[in-house]
């Protein structure tokens, strides 16, 4: 059982957090309660709540009362007896109900709708070979966006989706012995794959009855190629490791109920890796058809990009461990930790700055000294022309005395035409990060160096390392004077 209520006014908490100066300067009282109840062996749960939303300067409130949903986990139709079981165990099903009830309030107006929705799944797949697989599944669900009023019927929709795939692994096994290189490995695995799908919506009375509709009907050959060439080598004296040198990907399909280009763009992909330090991959579209939609002998290039990629790492979080390890609550730090790698991988550099934003990456960030650099370019043609992208990113982060983190990233644009080459304009997105910690807690700092003197924007934050819950943040991106 969970319950919370806010009250948030135009002093502080809006004004420093918001972006809308409508939302900064309102008064807005919220509430809710809910309540939730899990069957897990009988794989059944439910869900309740209610929750208001009052505006208190414009005397508008939401209220939501009840909120109703019943949810069926998948499980077997007959019984429960796993991949080795019979082919009839391997029939399942899972649905979920659900009820909505709104009052809208204003001060001339109130309006009550209920709404409604159900849902029920059967699905199957099979595997009757090791090449083989079949799956099918049949939805049907319902809906009505307003029950109270009798000029709107609620609404079926059915669903009817099945497919077959067959597939083979071809494995080419050398053995060069060429210094540490023990063998060459070529992994070819072609996939062919069937599907028919078919699909209808009807006007109906409450539950899942109505007036039949046609089906419309969906069928698709799908063709898919892999390459994959893989090195095995020795590590020490004694341990063999393997890596992947290259991977080639090939794929189209052939819709038999579309009349205008029915065959797809001919999608490949070619990747180069020289381990986790440098990586190249280039990605290809091809068209089959010319501007006049007839089919032509060979594929044209439609579409070429190619990203390279460089990164080092210095990797310097067991030593800071140790160290750390001896203060009071070293091993929670390192839990927590390790938990966050489990969920989110070793290495952040692709994901830090340029893409998260100023608000973002407050995380602890003792990883040594670390740089990221990559570099994009796509050309593409379409019937108004041929247009061009080309950008470099970069980022670059650092531990001083195991306290102090600082990280520094950029996207800069190479391909922008009438921008001289050393403007600002070209930064699409910047990001300088300084983090301090201290014993219980840390403080987070994050600015955009070249617009700092013009908007001001920054973000604060002072969090605690054992109750994270715990934090002080402060922002204001808005423009100082305007």
């Amino acid at each position: 059982l969970q319950g919370s209520g806010t009250f948030q006014g135009k002093q502080d908490f809006l004004r420093d957090n918001g972006t809308g100066l409508d939302d900064r300067l309102n008064r807005t009282l919220r509430s809710n309660v809910r309540y939730d109840k899990r069957w897990r062996e009988a794989g059944w749960s439910l869900s309740a709540g209610a929750s208001q939303t009052k505006n208190l300067d414009l005397d508008r409130s939401d209220l939501v009362l009840p909120e109703i949903s019943l949810r069926a986990s998948r499980k077997a139709l007959f019984g429960d007896a796993g991949r080795n079981g019979l082919w009839y165990t391997r029939f399942y099903y899972d649905g979920n109900a659900r009820m909505r009830n709104t009052r809208q309030t204003t001060a001339t107006s109130q309006t009550d709708r209920t709404r409604a929705d159900a849902s029920l799944r059967l699905s199957t797949q099979q595997r009757p070979a090791d090449w083989l697989n079949l799956n099918a599944s049949f939805n049907s669900g319902w809906r009505d966006q307003n029950l109270r009023s009798g000029s709107e019927e609620g609404v079926r929709s059915d669903q009817l989706s099945t497919s077959a795939t067959v597939s083979q692994t071809v494995y080419g096994l050398f053995h060069p012995r060429v210094g540490r290189v023990t063998a060459l490995r070529h992994v070819l695995k072609p996939d062919v794959g069937f599907s028919f799908g078919a699909t209808r919506s009807d006007t109906g009375g409450v539950g899942f009855t109505g007036r039949g509709g046609p089906w419309k009907a969906n069928r698709r050959l799908t063709l898919r190629l892999s390459n994959s060439l893989w090195v095995k080598y020795l590590q020490n004296d004694e341990e063999e490791a393997k890596a992947r040198l290259a991977q080639l990907n090939l794929s189209t399909s052939y819709n038999f109920d579309r009349d205008r280009r029915p065959l797809s763009d001919l999608v490949t992909s070619f990747t180069v890796e020289a381990g986790r330090r440098l990586n190249s991959r280039l990605s290809l579209r091809s068209e089959f058809y010319d501007d006049e939609d007839d089919l032509l002998t060979l594929p044209r290039l439609r579409q070429f990009e190619v990203t390279t990629t460089l990164r080092t790492l210095r990797d310097n979080r067991q030593s800071g461990r140790s160290r750390s390890g001896s203060s009071q609550g070293g091993s929670q730090n390192r839990s927590s930790s390790s938990s966050y790698q489990e969920r989110f991988g070793n290495d952040r550099s692709d994901g830090f700055g340029y893409e998260n934003g100023l608000q973002q990456d407050i995380d602890a960030r003792d990883r040594g000294r670390t740089f990221h650099t990559s570099h994009y370019y796509a050309r593409r043609r379409s019937a108004a022309g041929t247009s061009e992208r080309s950008w470099i990113r970069g980022s670059l982060g650092m531990t001083l005395s195991q306290i102090w983190h600082v990280n520094y990233s950029i996207n800069y644009n190479l391909h922008a035409p009438g921008v001289a080459l050393g403007h600002r304009d070209r930064i699409t997105a910047e990001l300088l990060s300084v983090q301090r910690e201290f014993h219980d807690w840390t403080a987070t700092l994050n600015v955009e160096p070249s617009g700092l003197v013009d908007n001001r924007a920054f973000y604060f934050k002072a969090q605690f390392k054992e109750i994270p819950q715990l934090r002080l943040e402060r922002g204001d991106r808005r423009r100082i004077g305007s």
